[in-house]
């Protein structure tokens, strides 16, 4: 017997072969196709099991008995749901989900675990959602490098990694600088590239040690006695530093030009005008009126401030008013090279490897009238301590 459900009966096909058309009967020349016997129809269905296609209230579906379980199922109010398809042409979409990825205005929102990849395996660029980076791989299959966000404490991080894992550089949100960790080169020919330009320029650059000049010579800092380090200018230069402004201290009568352990070997000046003109026997020229002498004039002082010898326009003036006779004075003829290289108190200072020769000084015993010979001897080399 067929089944009935809301006074409409369910015929089925019990066999497989084909069954012969019947036409349904009709009245008079009223053509209505069937529709006498469709007055309360609540679905249509074709197949049984979940081998069916069904029409009902809820929409059209396949593959199920009932709407909500069906693979394939149309609502009444256009909402396609299928569980797999195979979609030529354009695809038109305004918002919805594929693959675990929202489409939304414009958007393509992940869930925060999504991998986006160019290419399955070589060459490709993946961005990696789980680790909040993009990978760079290169033909090997192997990561080139990496680009990546961090958390540190309160700081934002953007820190791009090289292929063997060192840090190139990291960007601080919070701090608003980048911080790099190898050597920085230029990729072009050398003495080629800028940086900053004209009217772009950097307001300060520190440095830790040193910037050293590819065609010779560097400033930076060094410590060679003590912890403080102190500015060091290694110009290897023929010309030495070529200065375009004067140059001054920051604190009058406060810094030193040379110090015990380092000193110049020659100072060259069209004109010095200071205060004392000191010697390493403490013995100093100075001026007339800072002794209280009222003539103009050049003062030697003892290193007990005790007036030596003073010349001035009347004269010269020496203790007990005799002037000796300069060719009765036995002496020893030196060259001003030489006598660059002698040091009294050399083994005092601390100079380190690459100190200057030091020369002996001359003996009283080869003093003559008129200049004895100097027997130039040396008591350190070049460059040694």
């Amino acid at each position: 017997m067929p089944e009935t459900y809301g006074g409409i009966a369910e015929l089925k096909n019990p066999y497989p072969q084909q069954v012969e058309y019947v036409p349904l009967p009709q009245e008079g020349d009223l053509q209505r196709y069937g529709s006498q016997y469709l007055q309360q129809l609540e679905y249509l269905s074709v197949g049984n099991g979940d081998e069916v296609f069904r029409a009902d209230r809820d929409g059209i579906y396949l593959g199920a008995g009932d709407f909500a379980s069906a693979p394939f199922r149309v609502s009444t109010l256009g909402a396609l749901f299928a569980s797999s398809a195979t979609l030529t042409g354009a695809v038109t979409a305004t918002s919805g989900a594929f693959g675990g990825w929202l489409i939304s205005s414009g958007d393509i929102i992940g869930n925060g675990t999504g991998i986006i990849s160019t290419a399955a395996s070589g060459q490709r660029v993946v961005i990696n959602g789980i680790s909040n980076r993009i990978d760079f791989y290169a033909s090997d299959g192997n990561i080139a490098g990496q680009l990546r966000g961090l958390l540190a404490d309160t700081f934002r991080y953007l820190q791009l990694t090289g292929a063997t894992g060192f840090v190139i550089g990291s960007f601080g949100a919070g701090g608003s600088e980048i911080l790099w960790a190898p050597n920085i080169k230029p990729n072009a020919t050398a003495d080629t590239v800028d940086i900053g330009t004209a009217g772009e320029e950097f307001r300060s650059m520190y440095l830790g040690t040193s910037l050293v000049f590819a065609f010779g010579g560097s400033i930076g800092y060094s410590h060679p006695t003590t912890s403080a380090y102190v500015p060091v200018f290694n110009l290897n230069g023929t010309s030495g530093i070529e200065i375009t402004h004067s140059m001054h201290p920051s604190t009058d009568n406060a810094k030193a030009l040379g110090t015990v352990d380092n000193r110049y070997s020659d100072l060259r000046s069209v004109l010095i005008n200071g205060a004392d003109v000191g010697f390493e026997n403490e013995w100093y020229l100075t001026e007339g009126y800072k002794i209280g002498i009222r003539e103009e004039g050049i003062a030697l002082v003892d290193t007990e401030g005790t007036l030596r010898l003073f010349a001035s326009d009347k004269g010269v003036y020496v203790p007990g008013g005799q002037v000796k006779n300069l060719d009765e004075l036995p002496y020893v003829r030196t060259t001003i090279e030489q006598r660059k290289k002698m040091d009294k108190d050399y083994k005092k200072r601390n100079r380190g490897e690459g100190s200057g020769a030091v020369l002996s000084l001359p003996k009283v015993s080869s003093a003559s009238i008129g200049g004895g010979t100097y027997k130039q001897e040396y008591l350190r080399k070049e460059g040694k301590k």
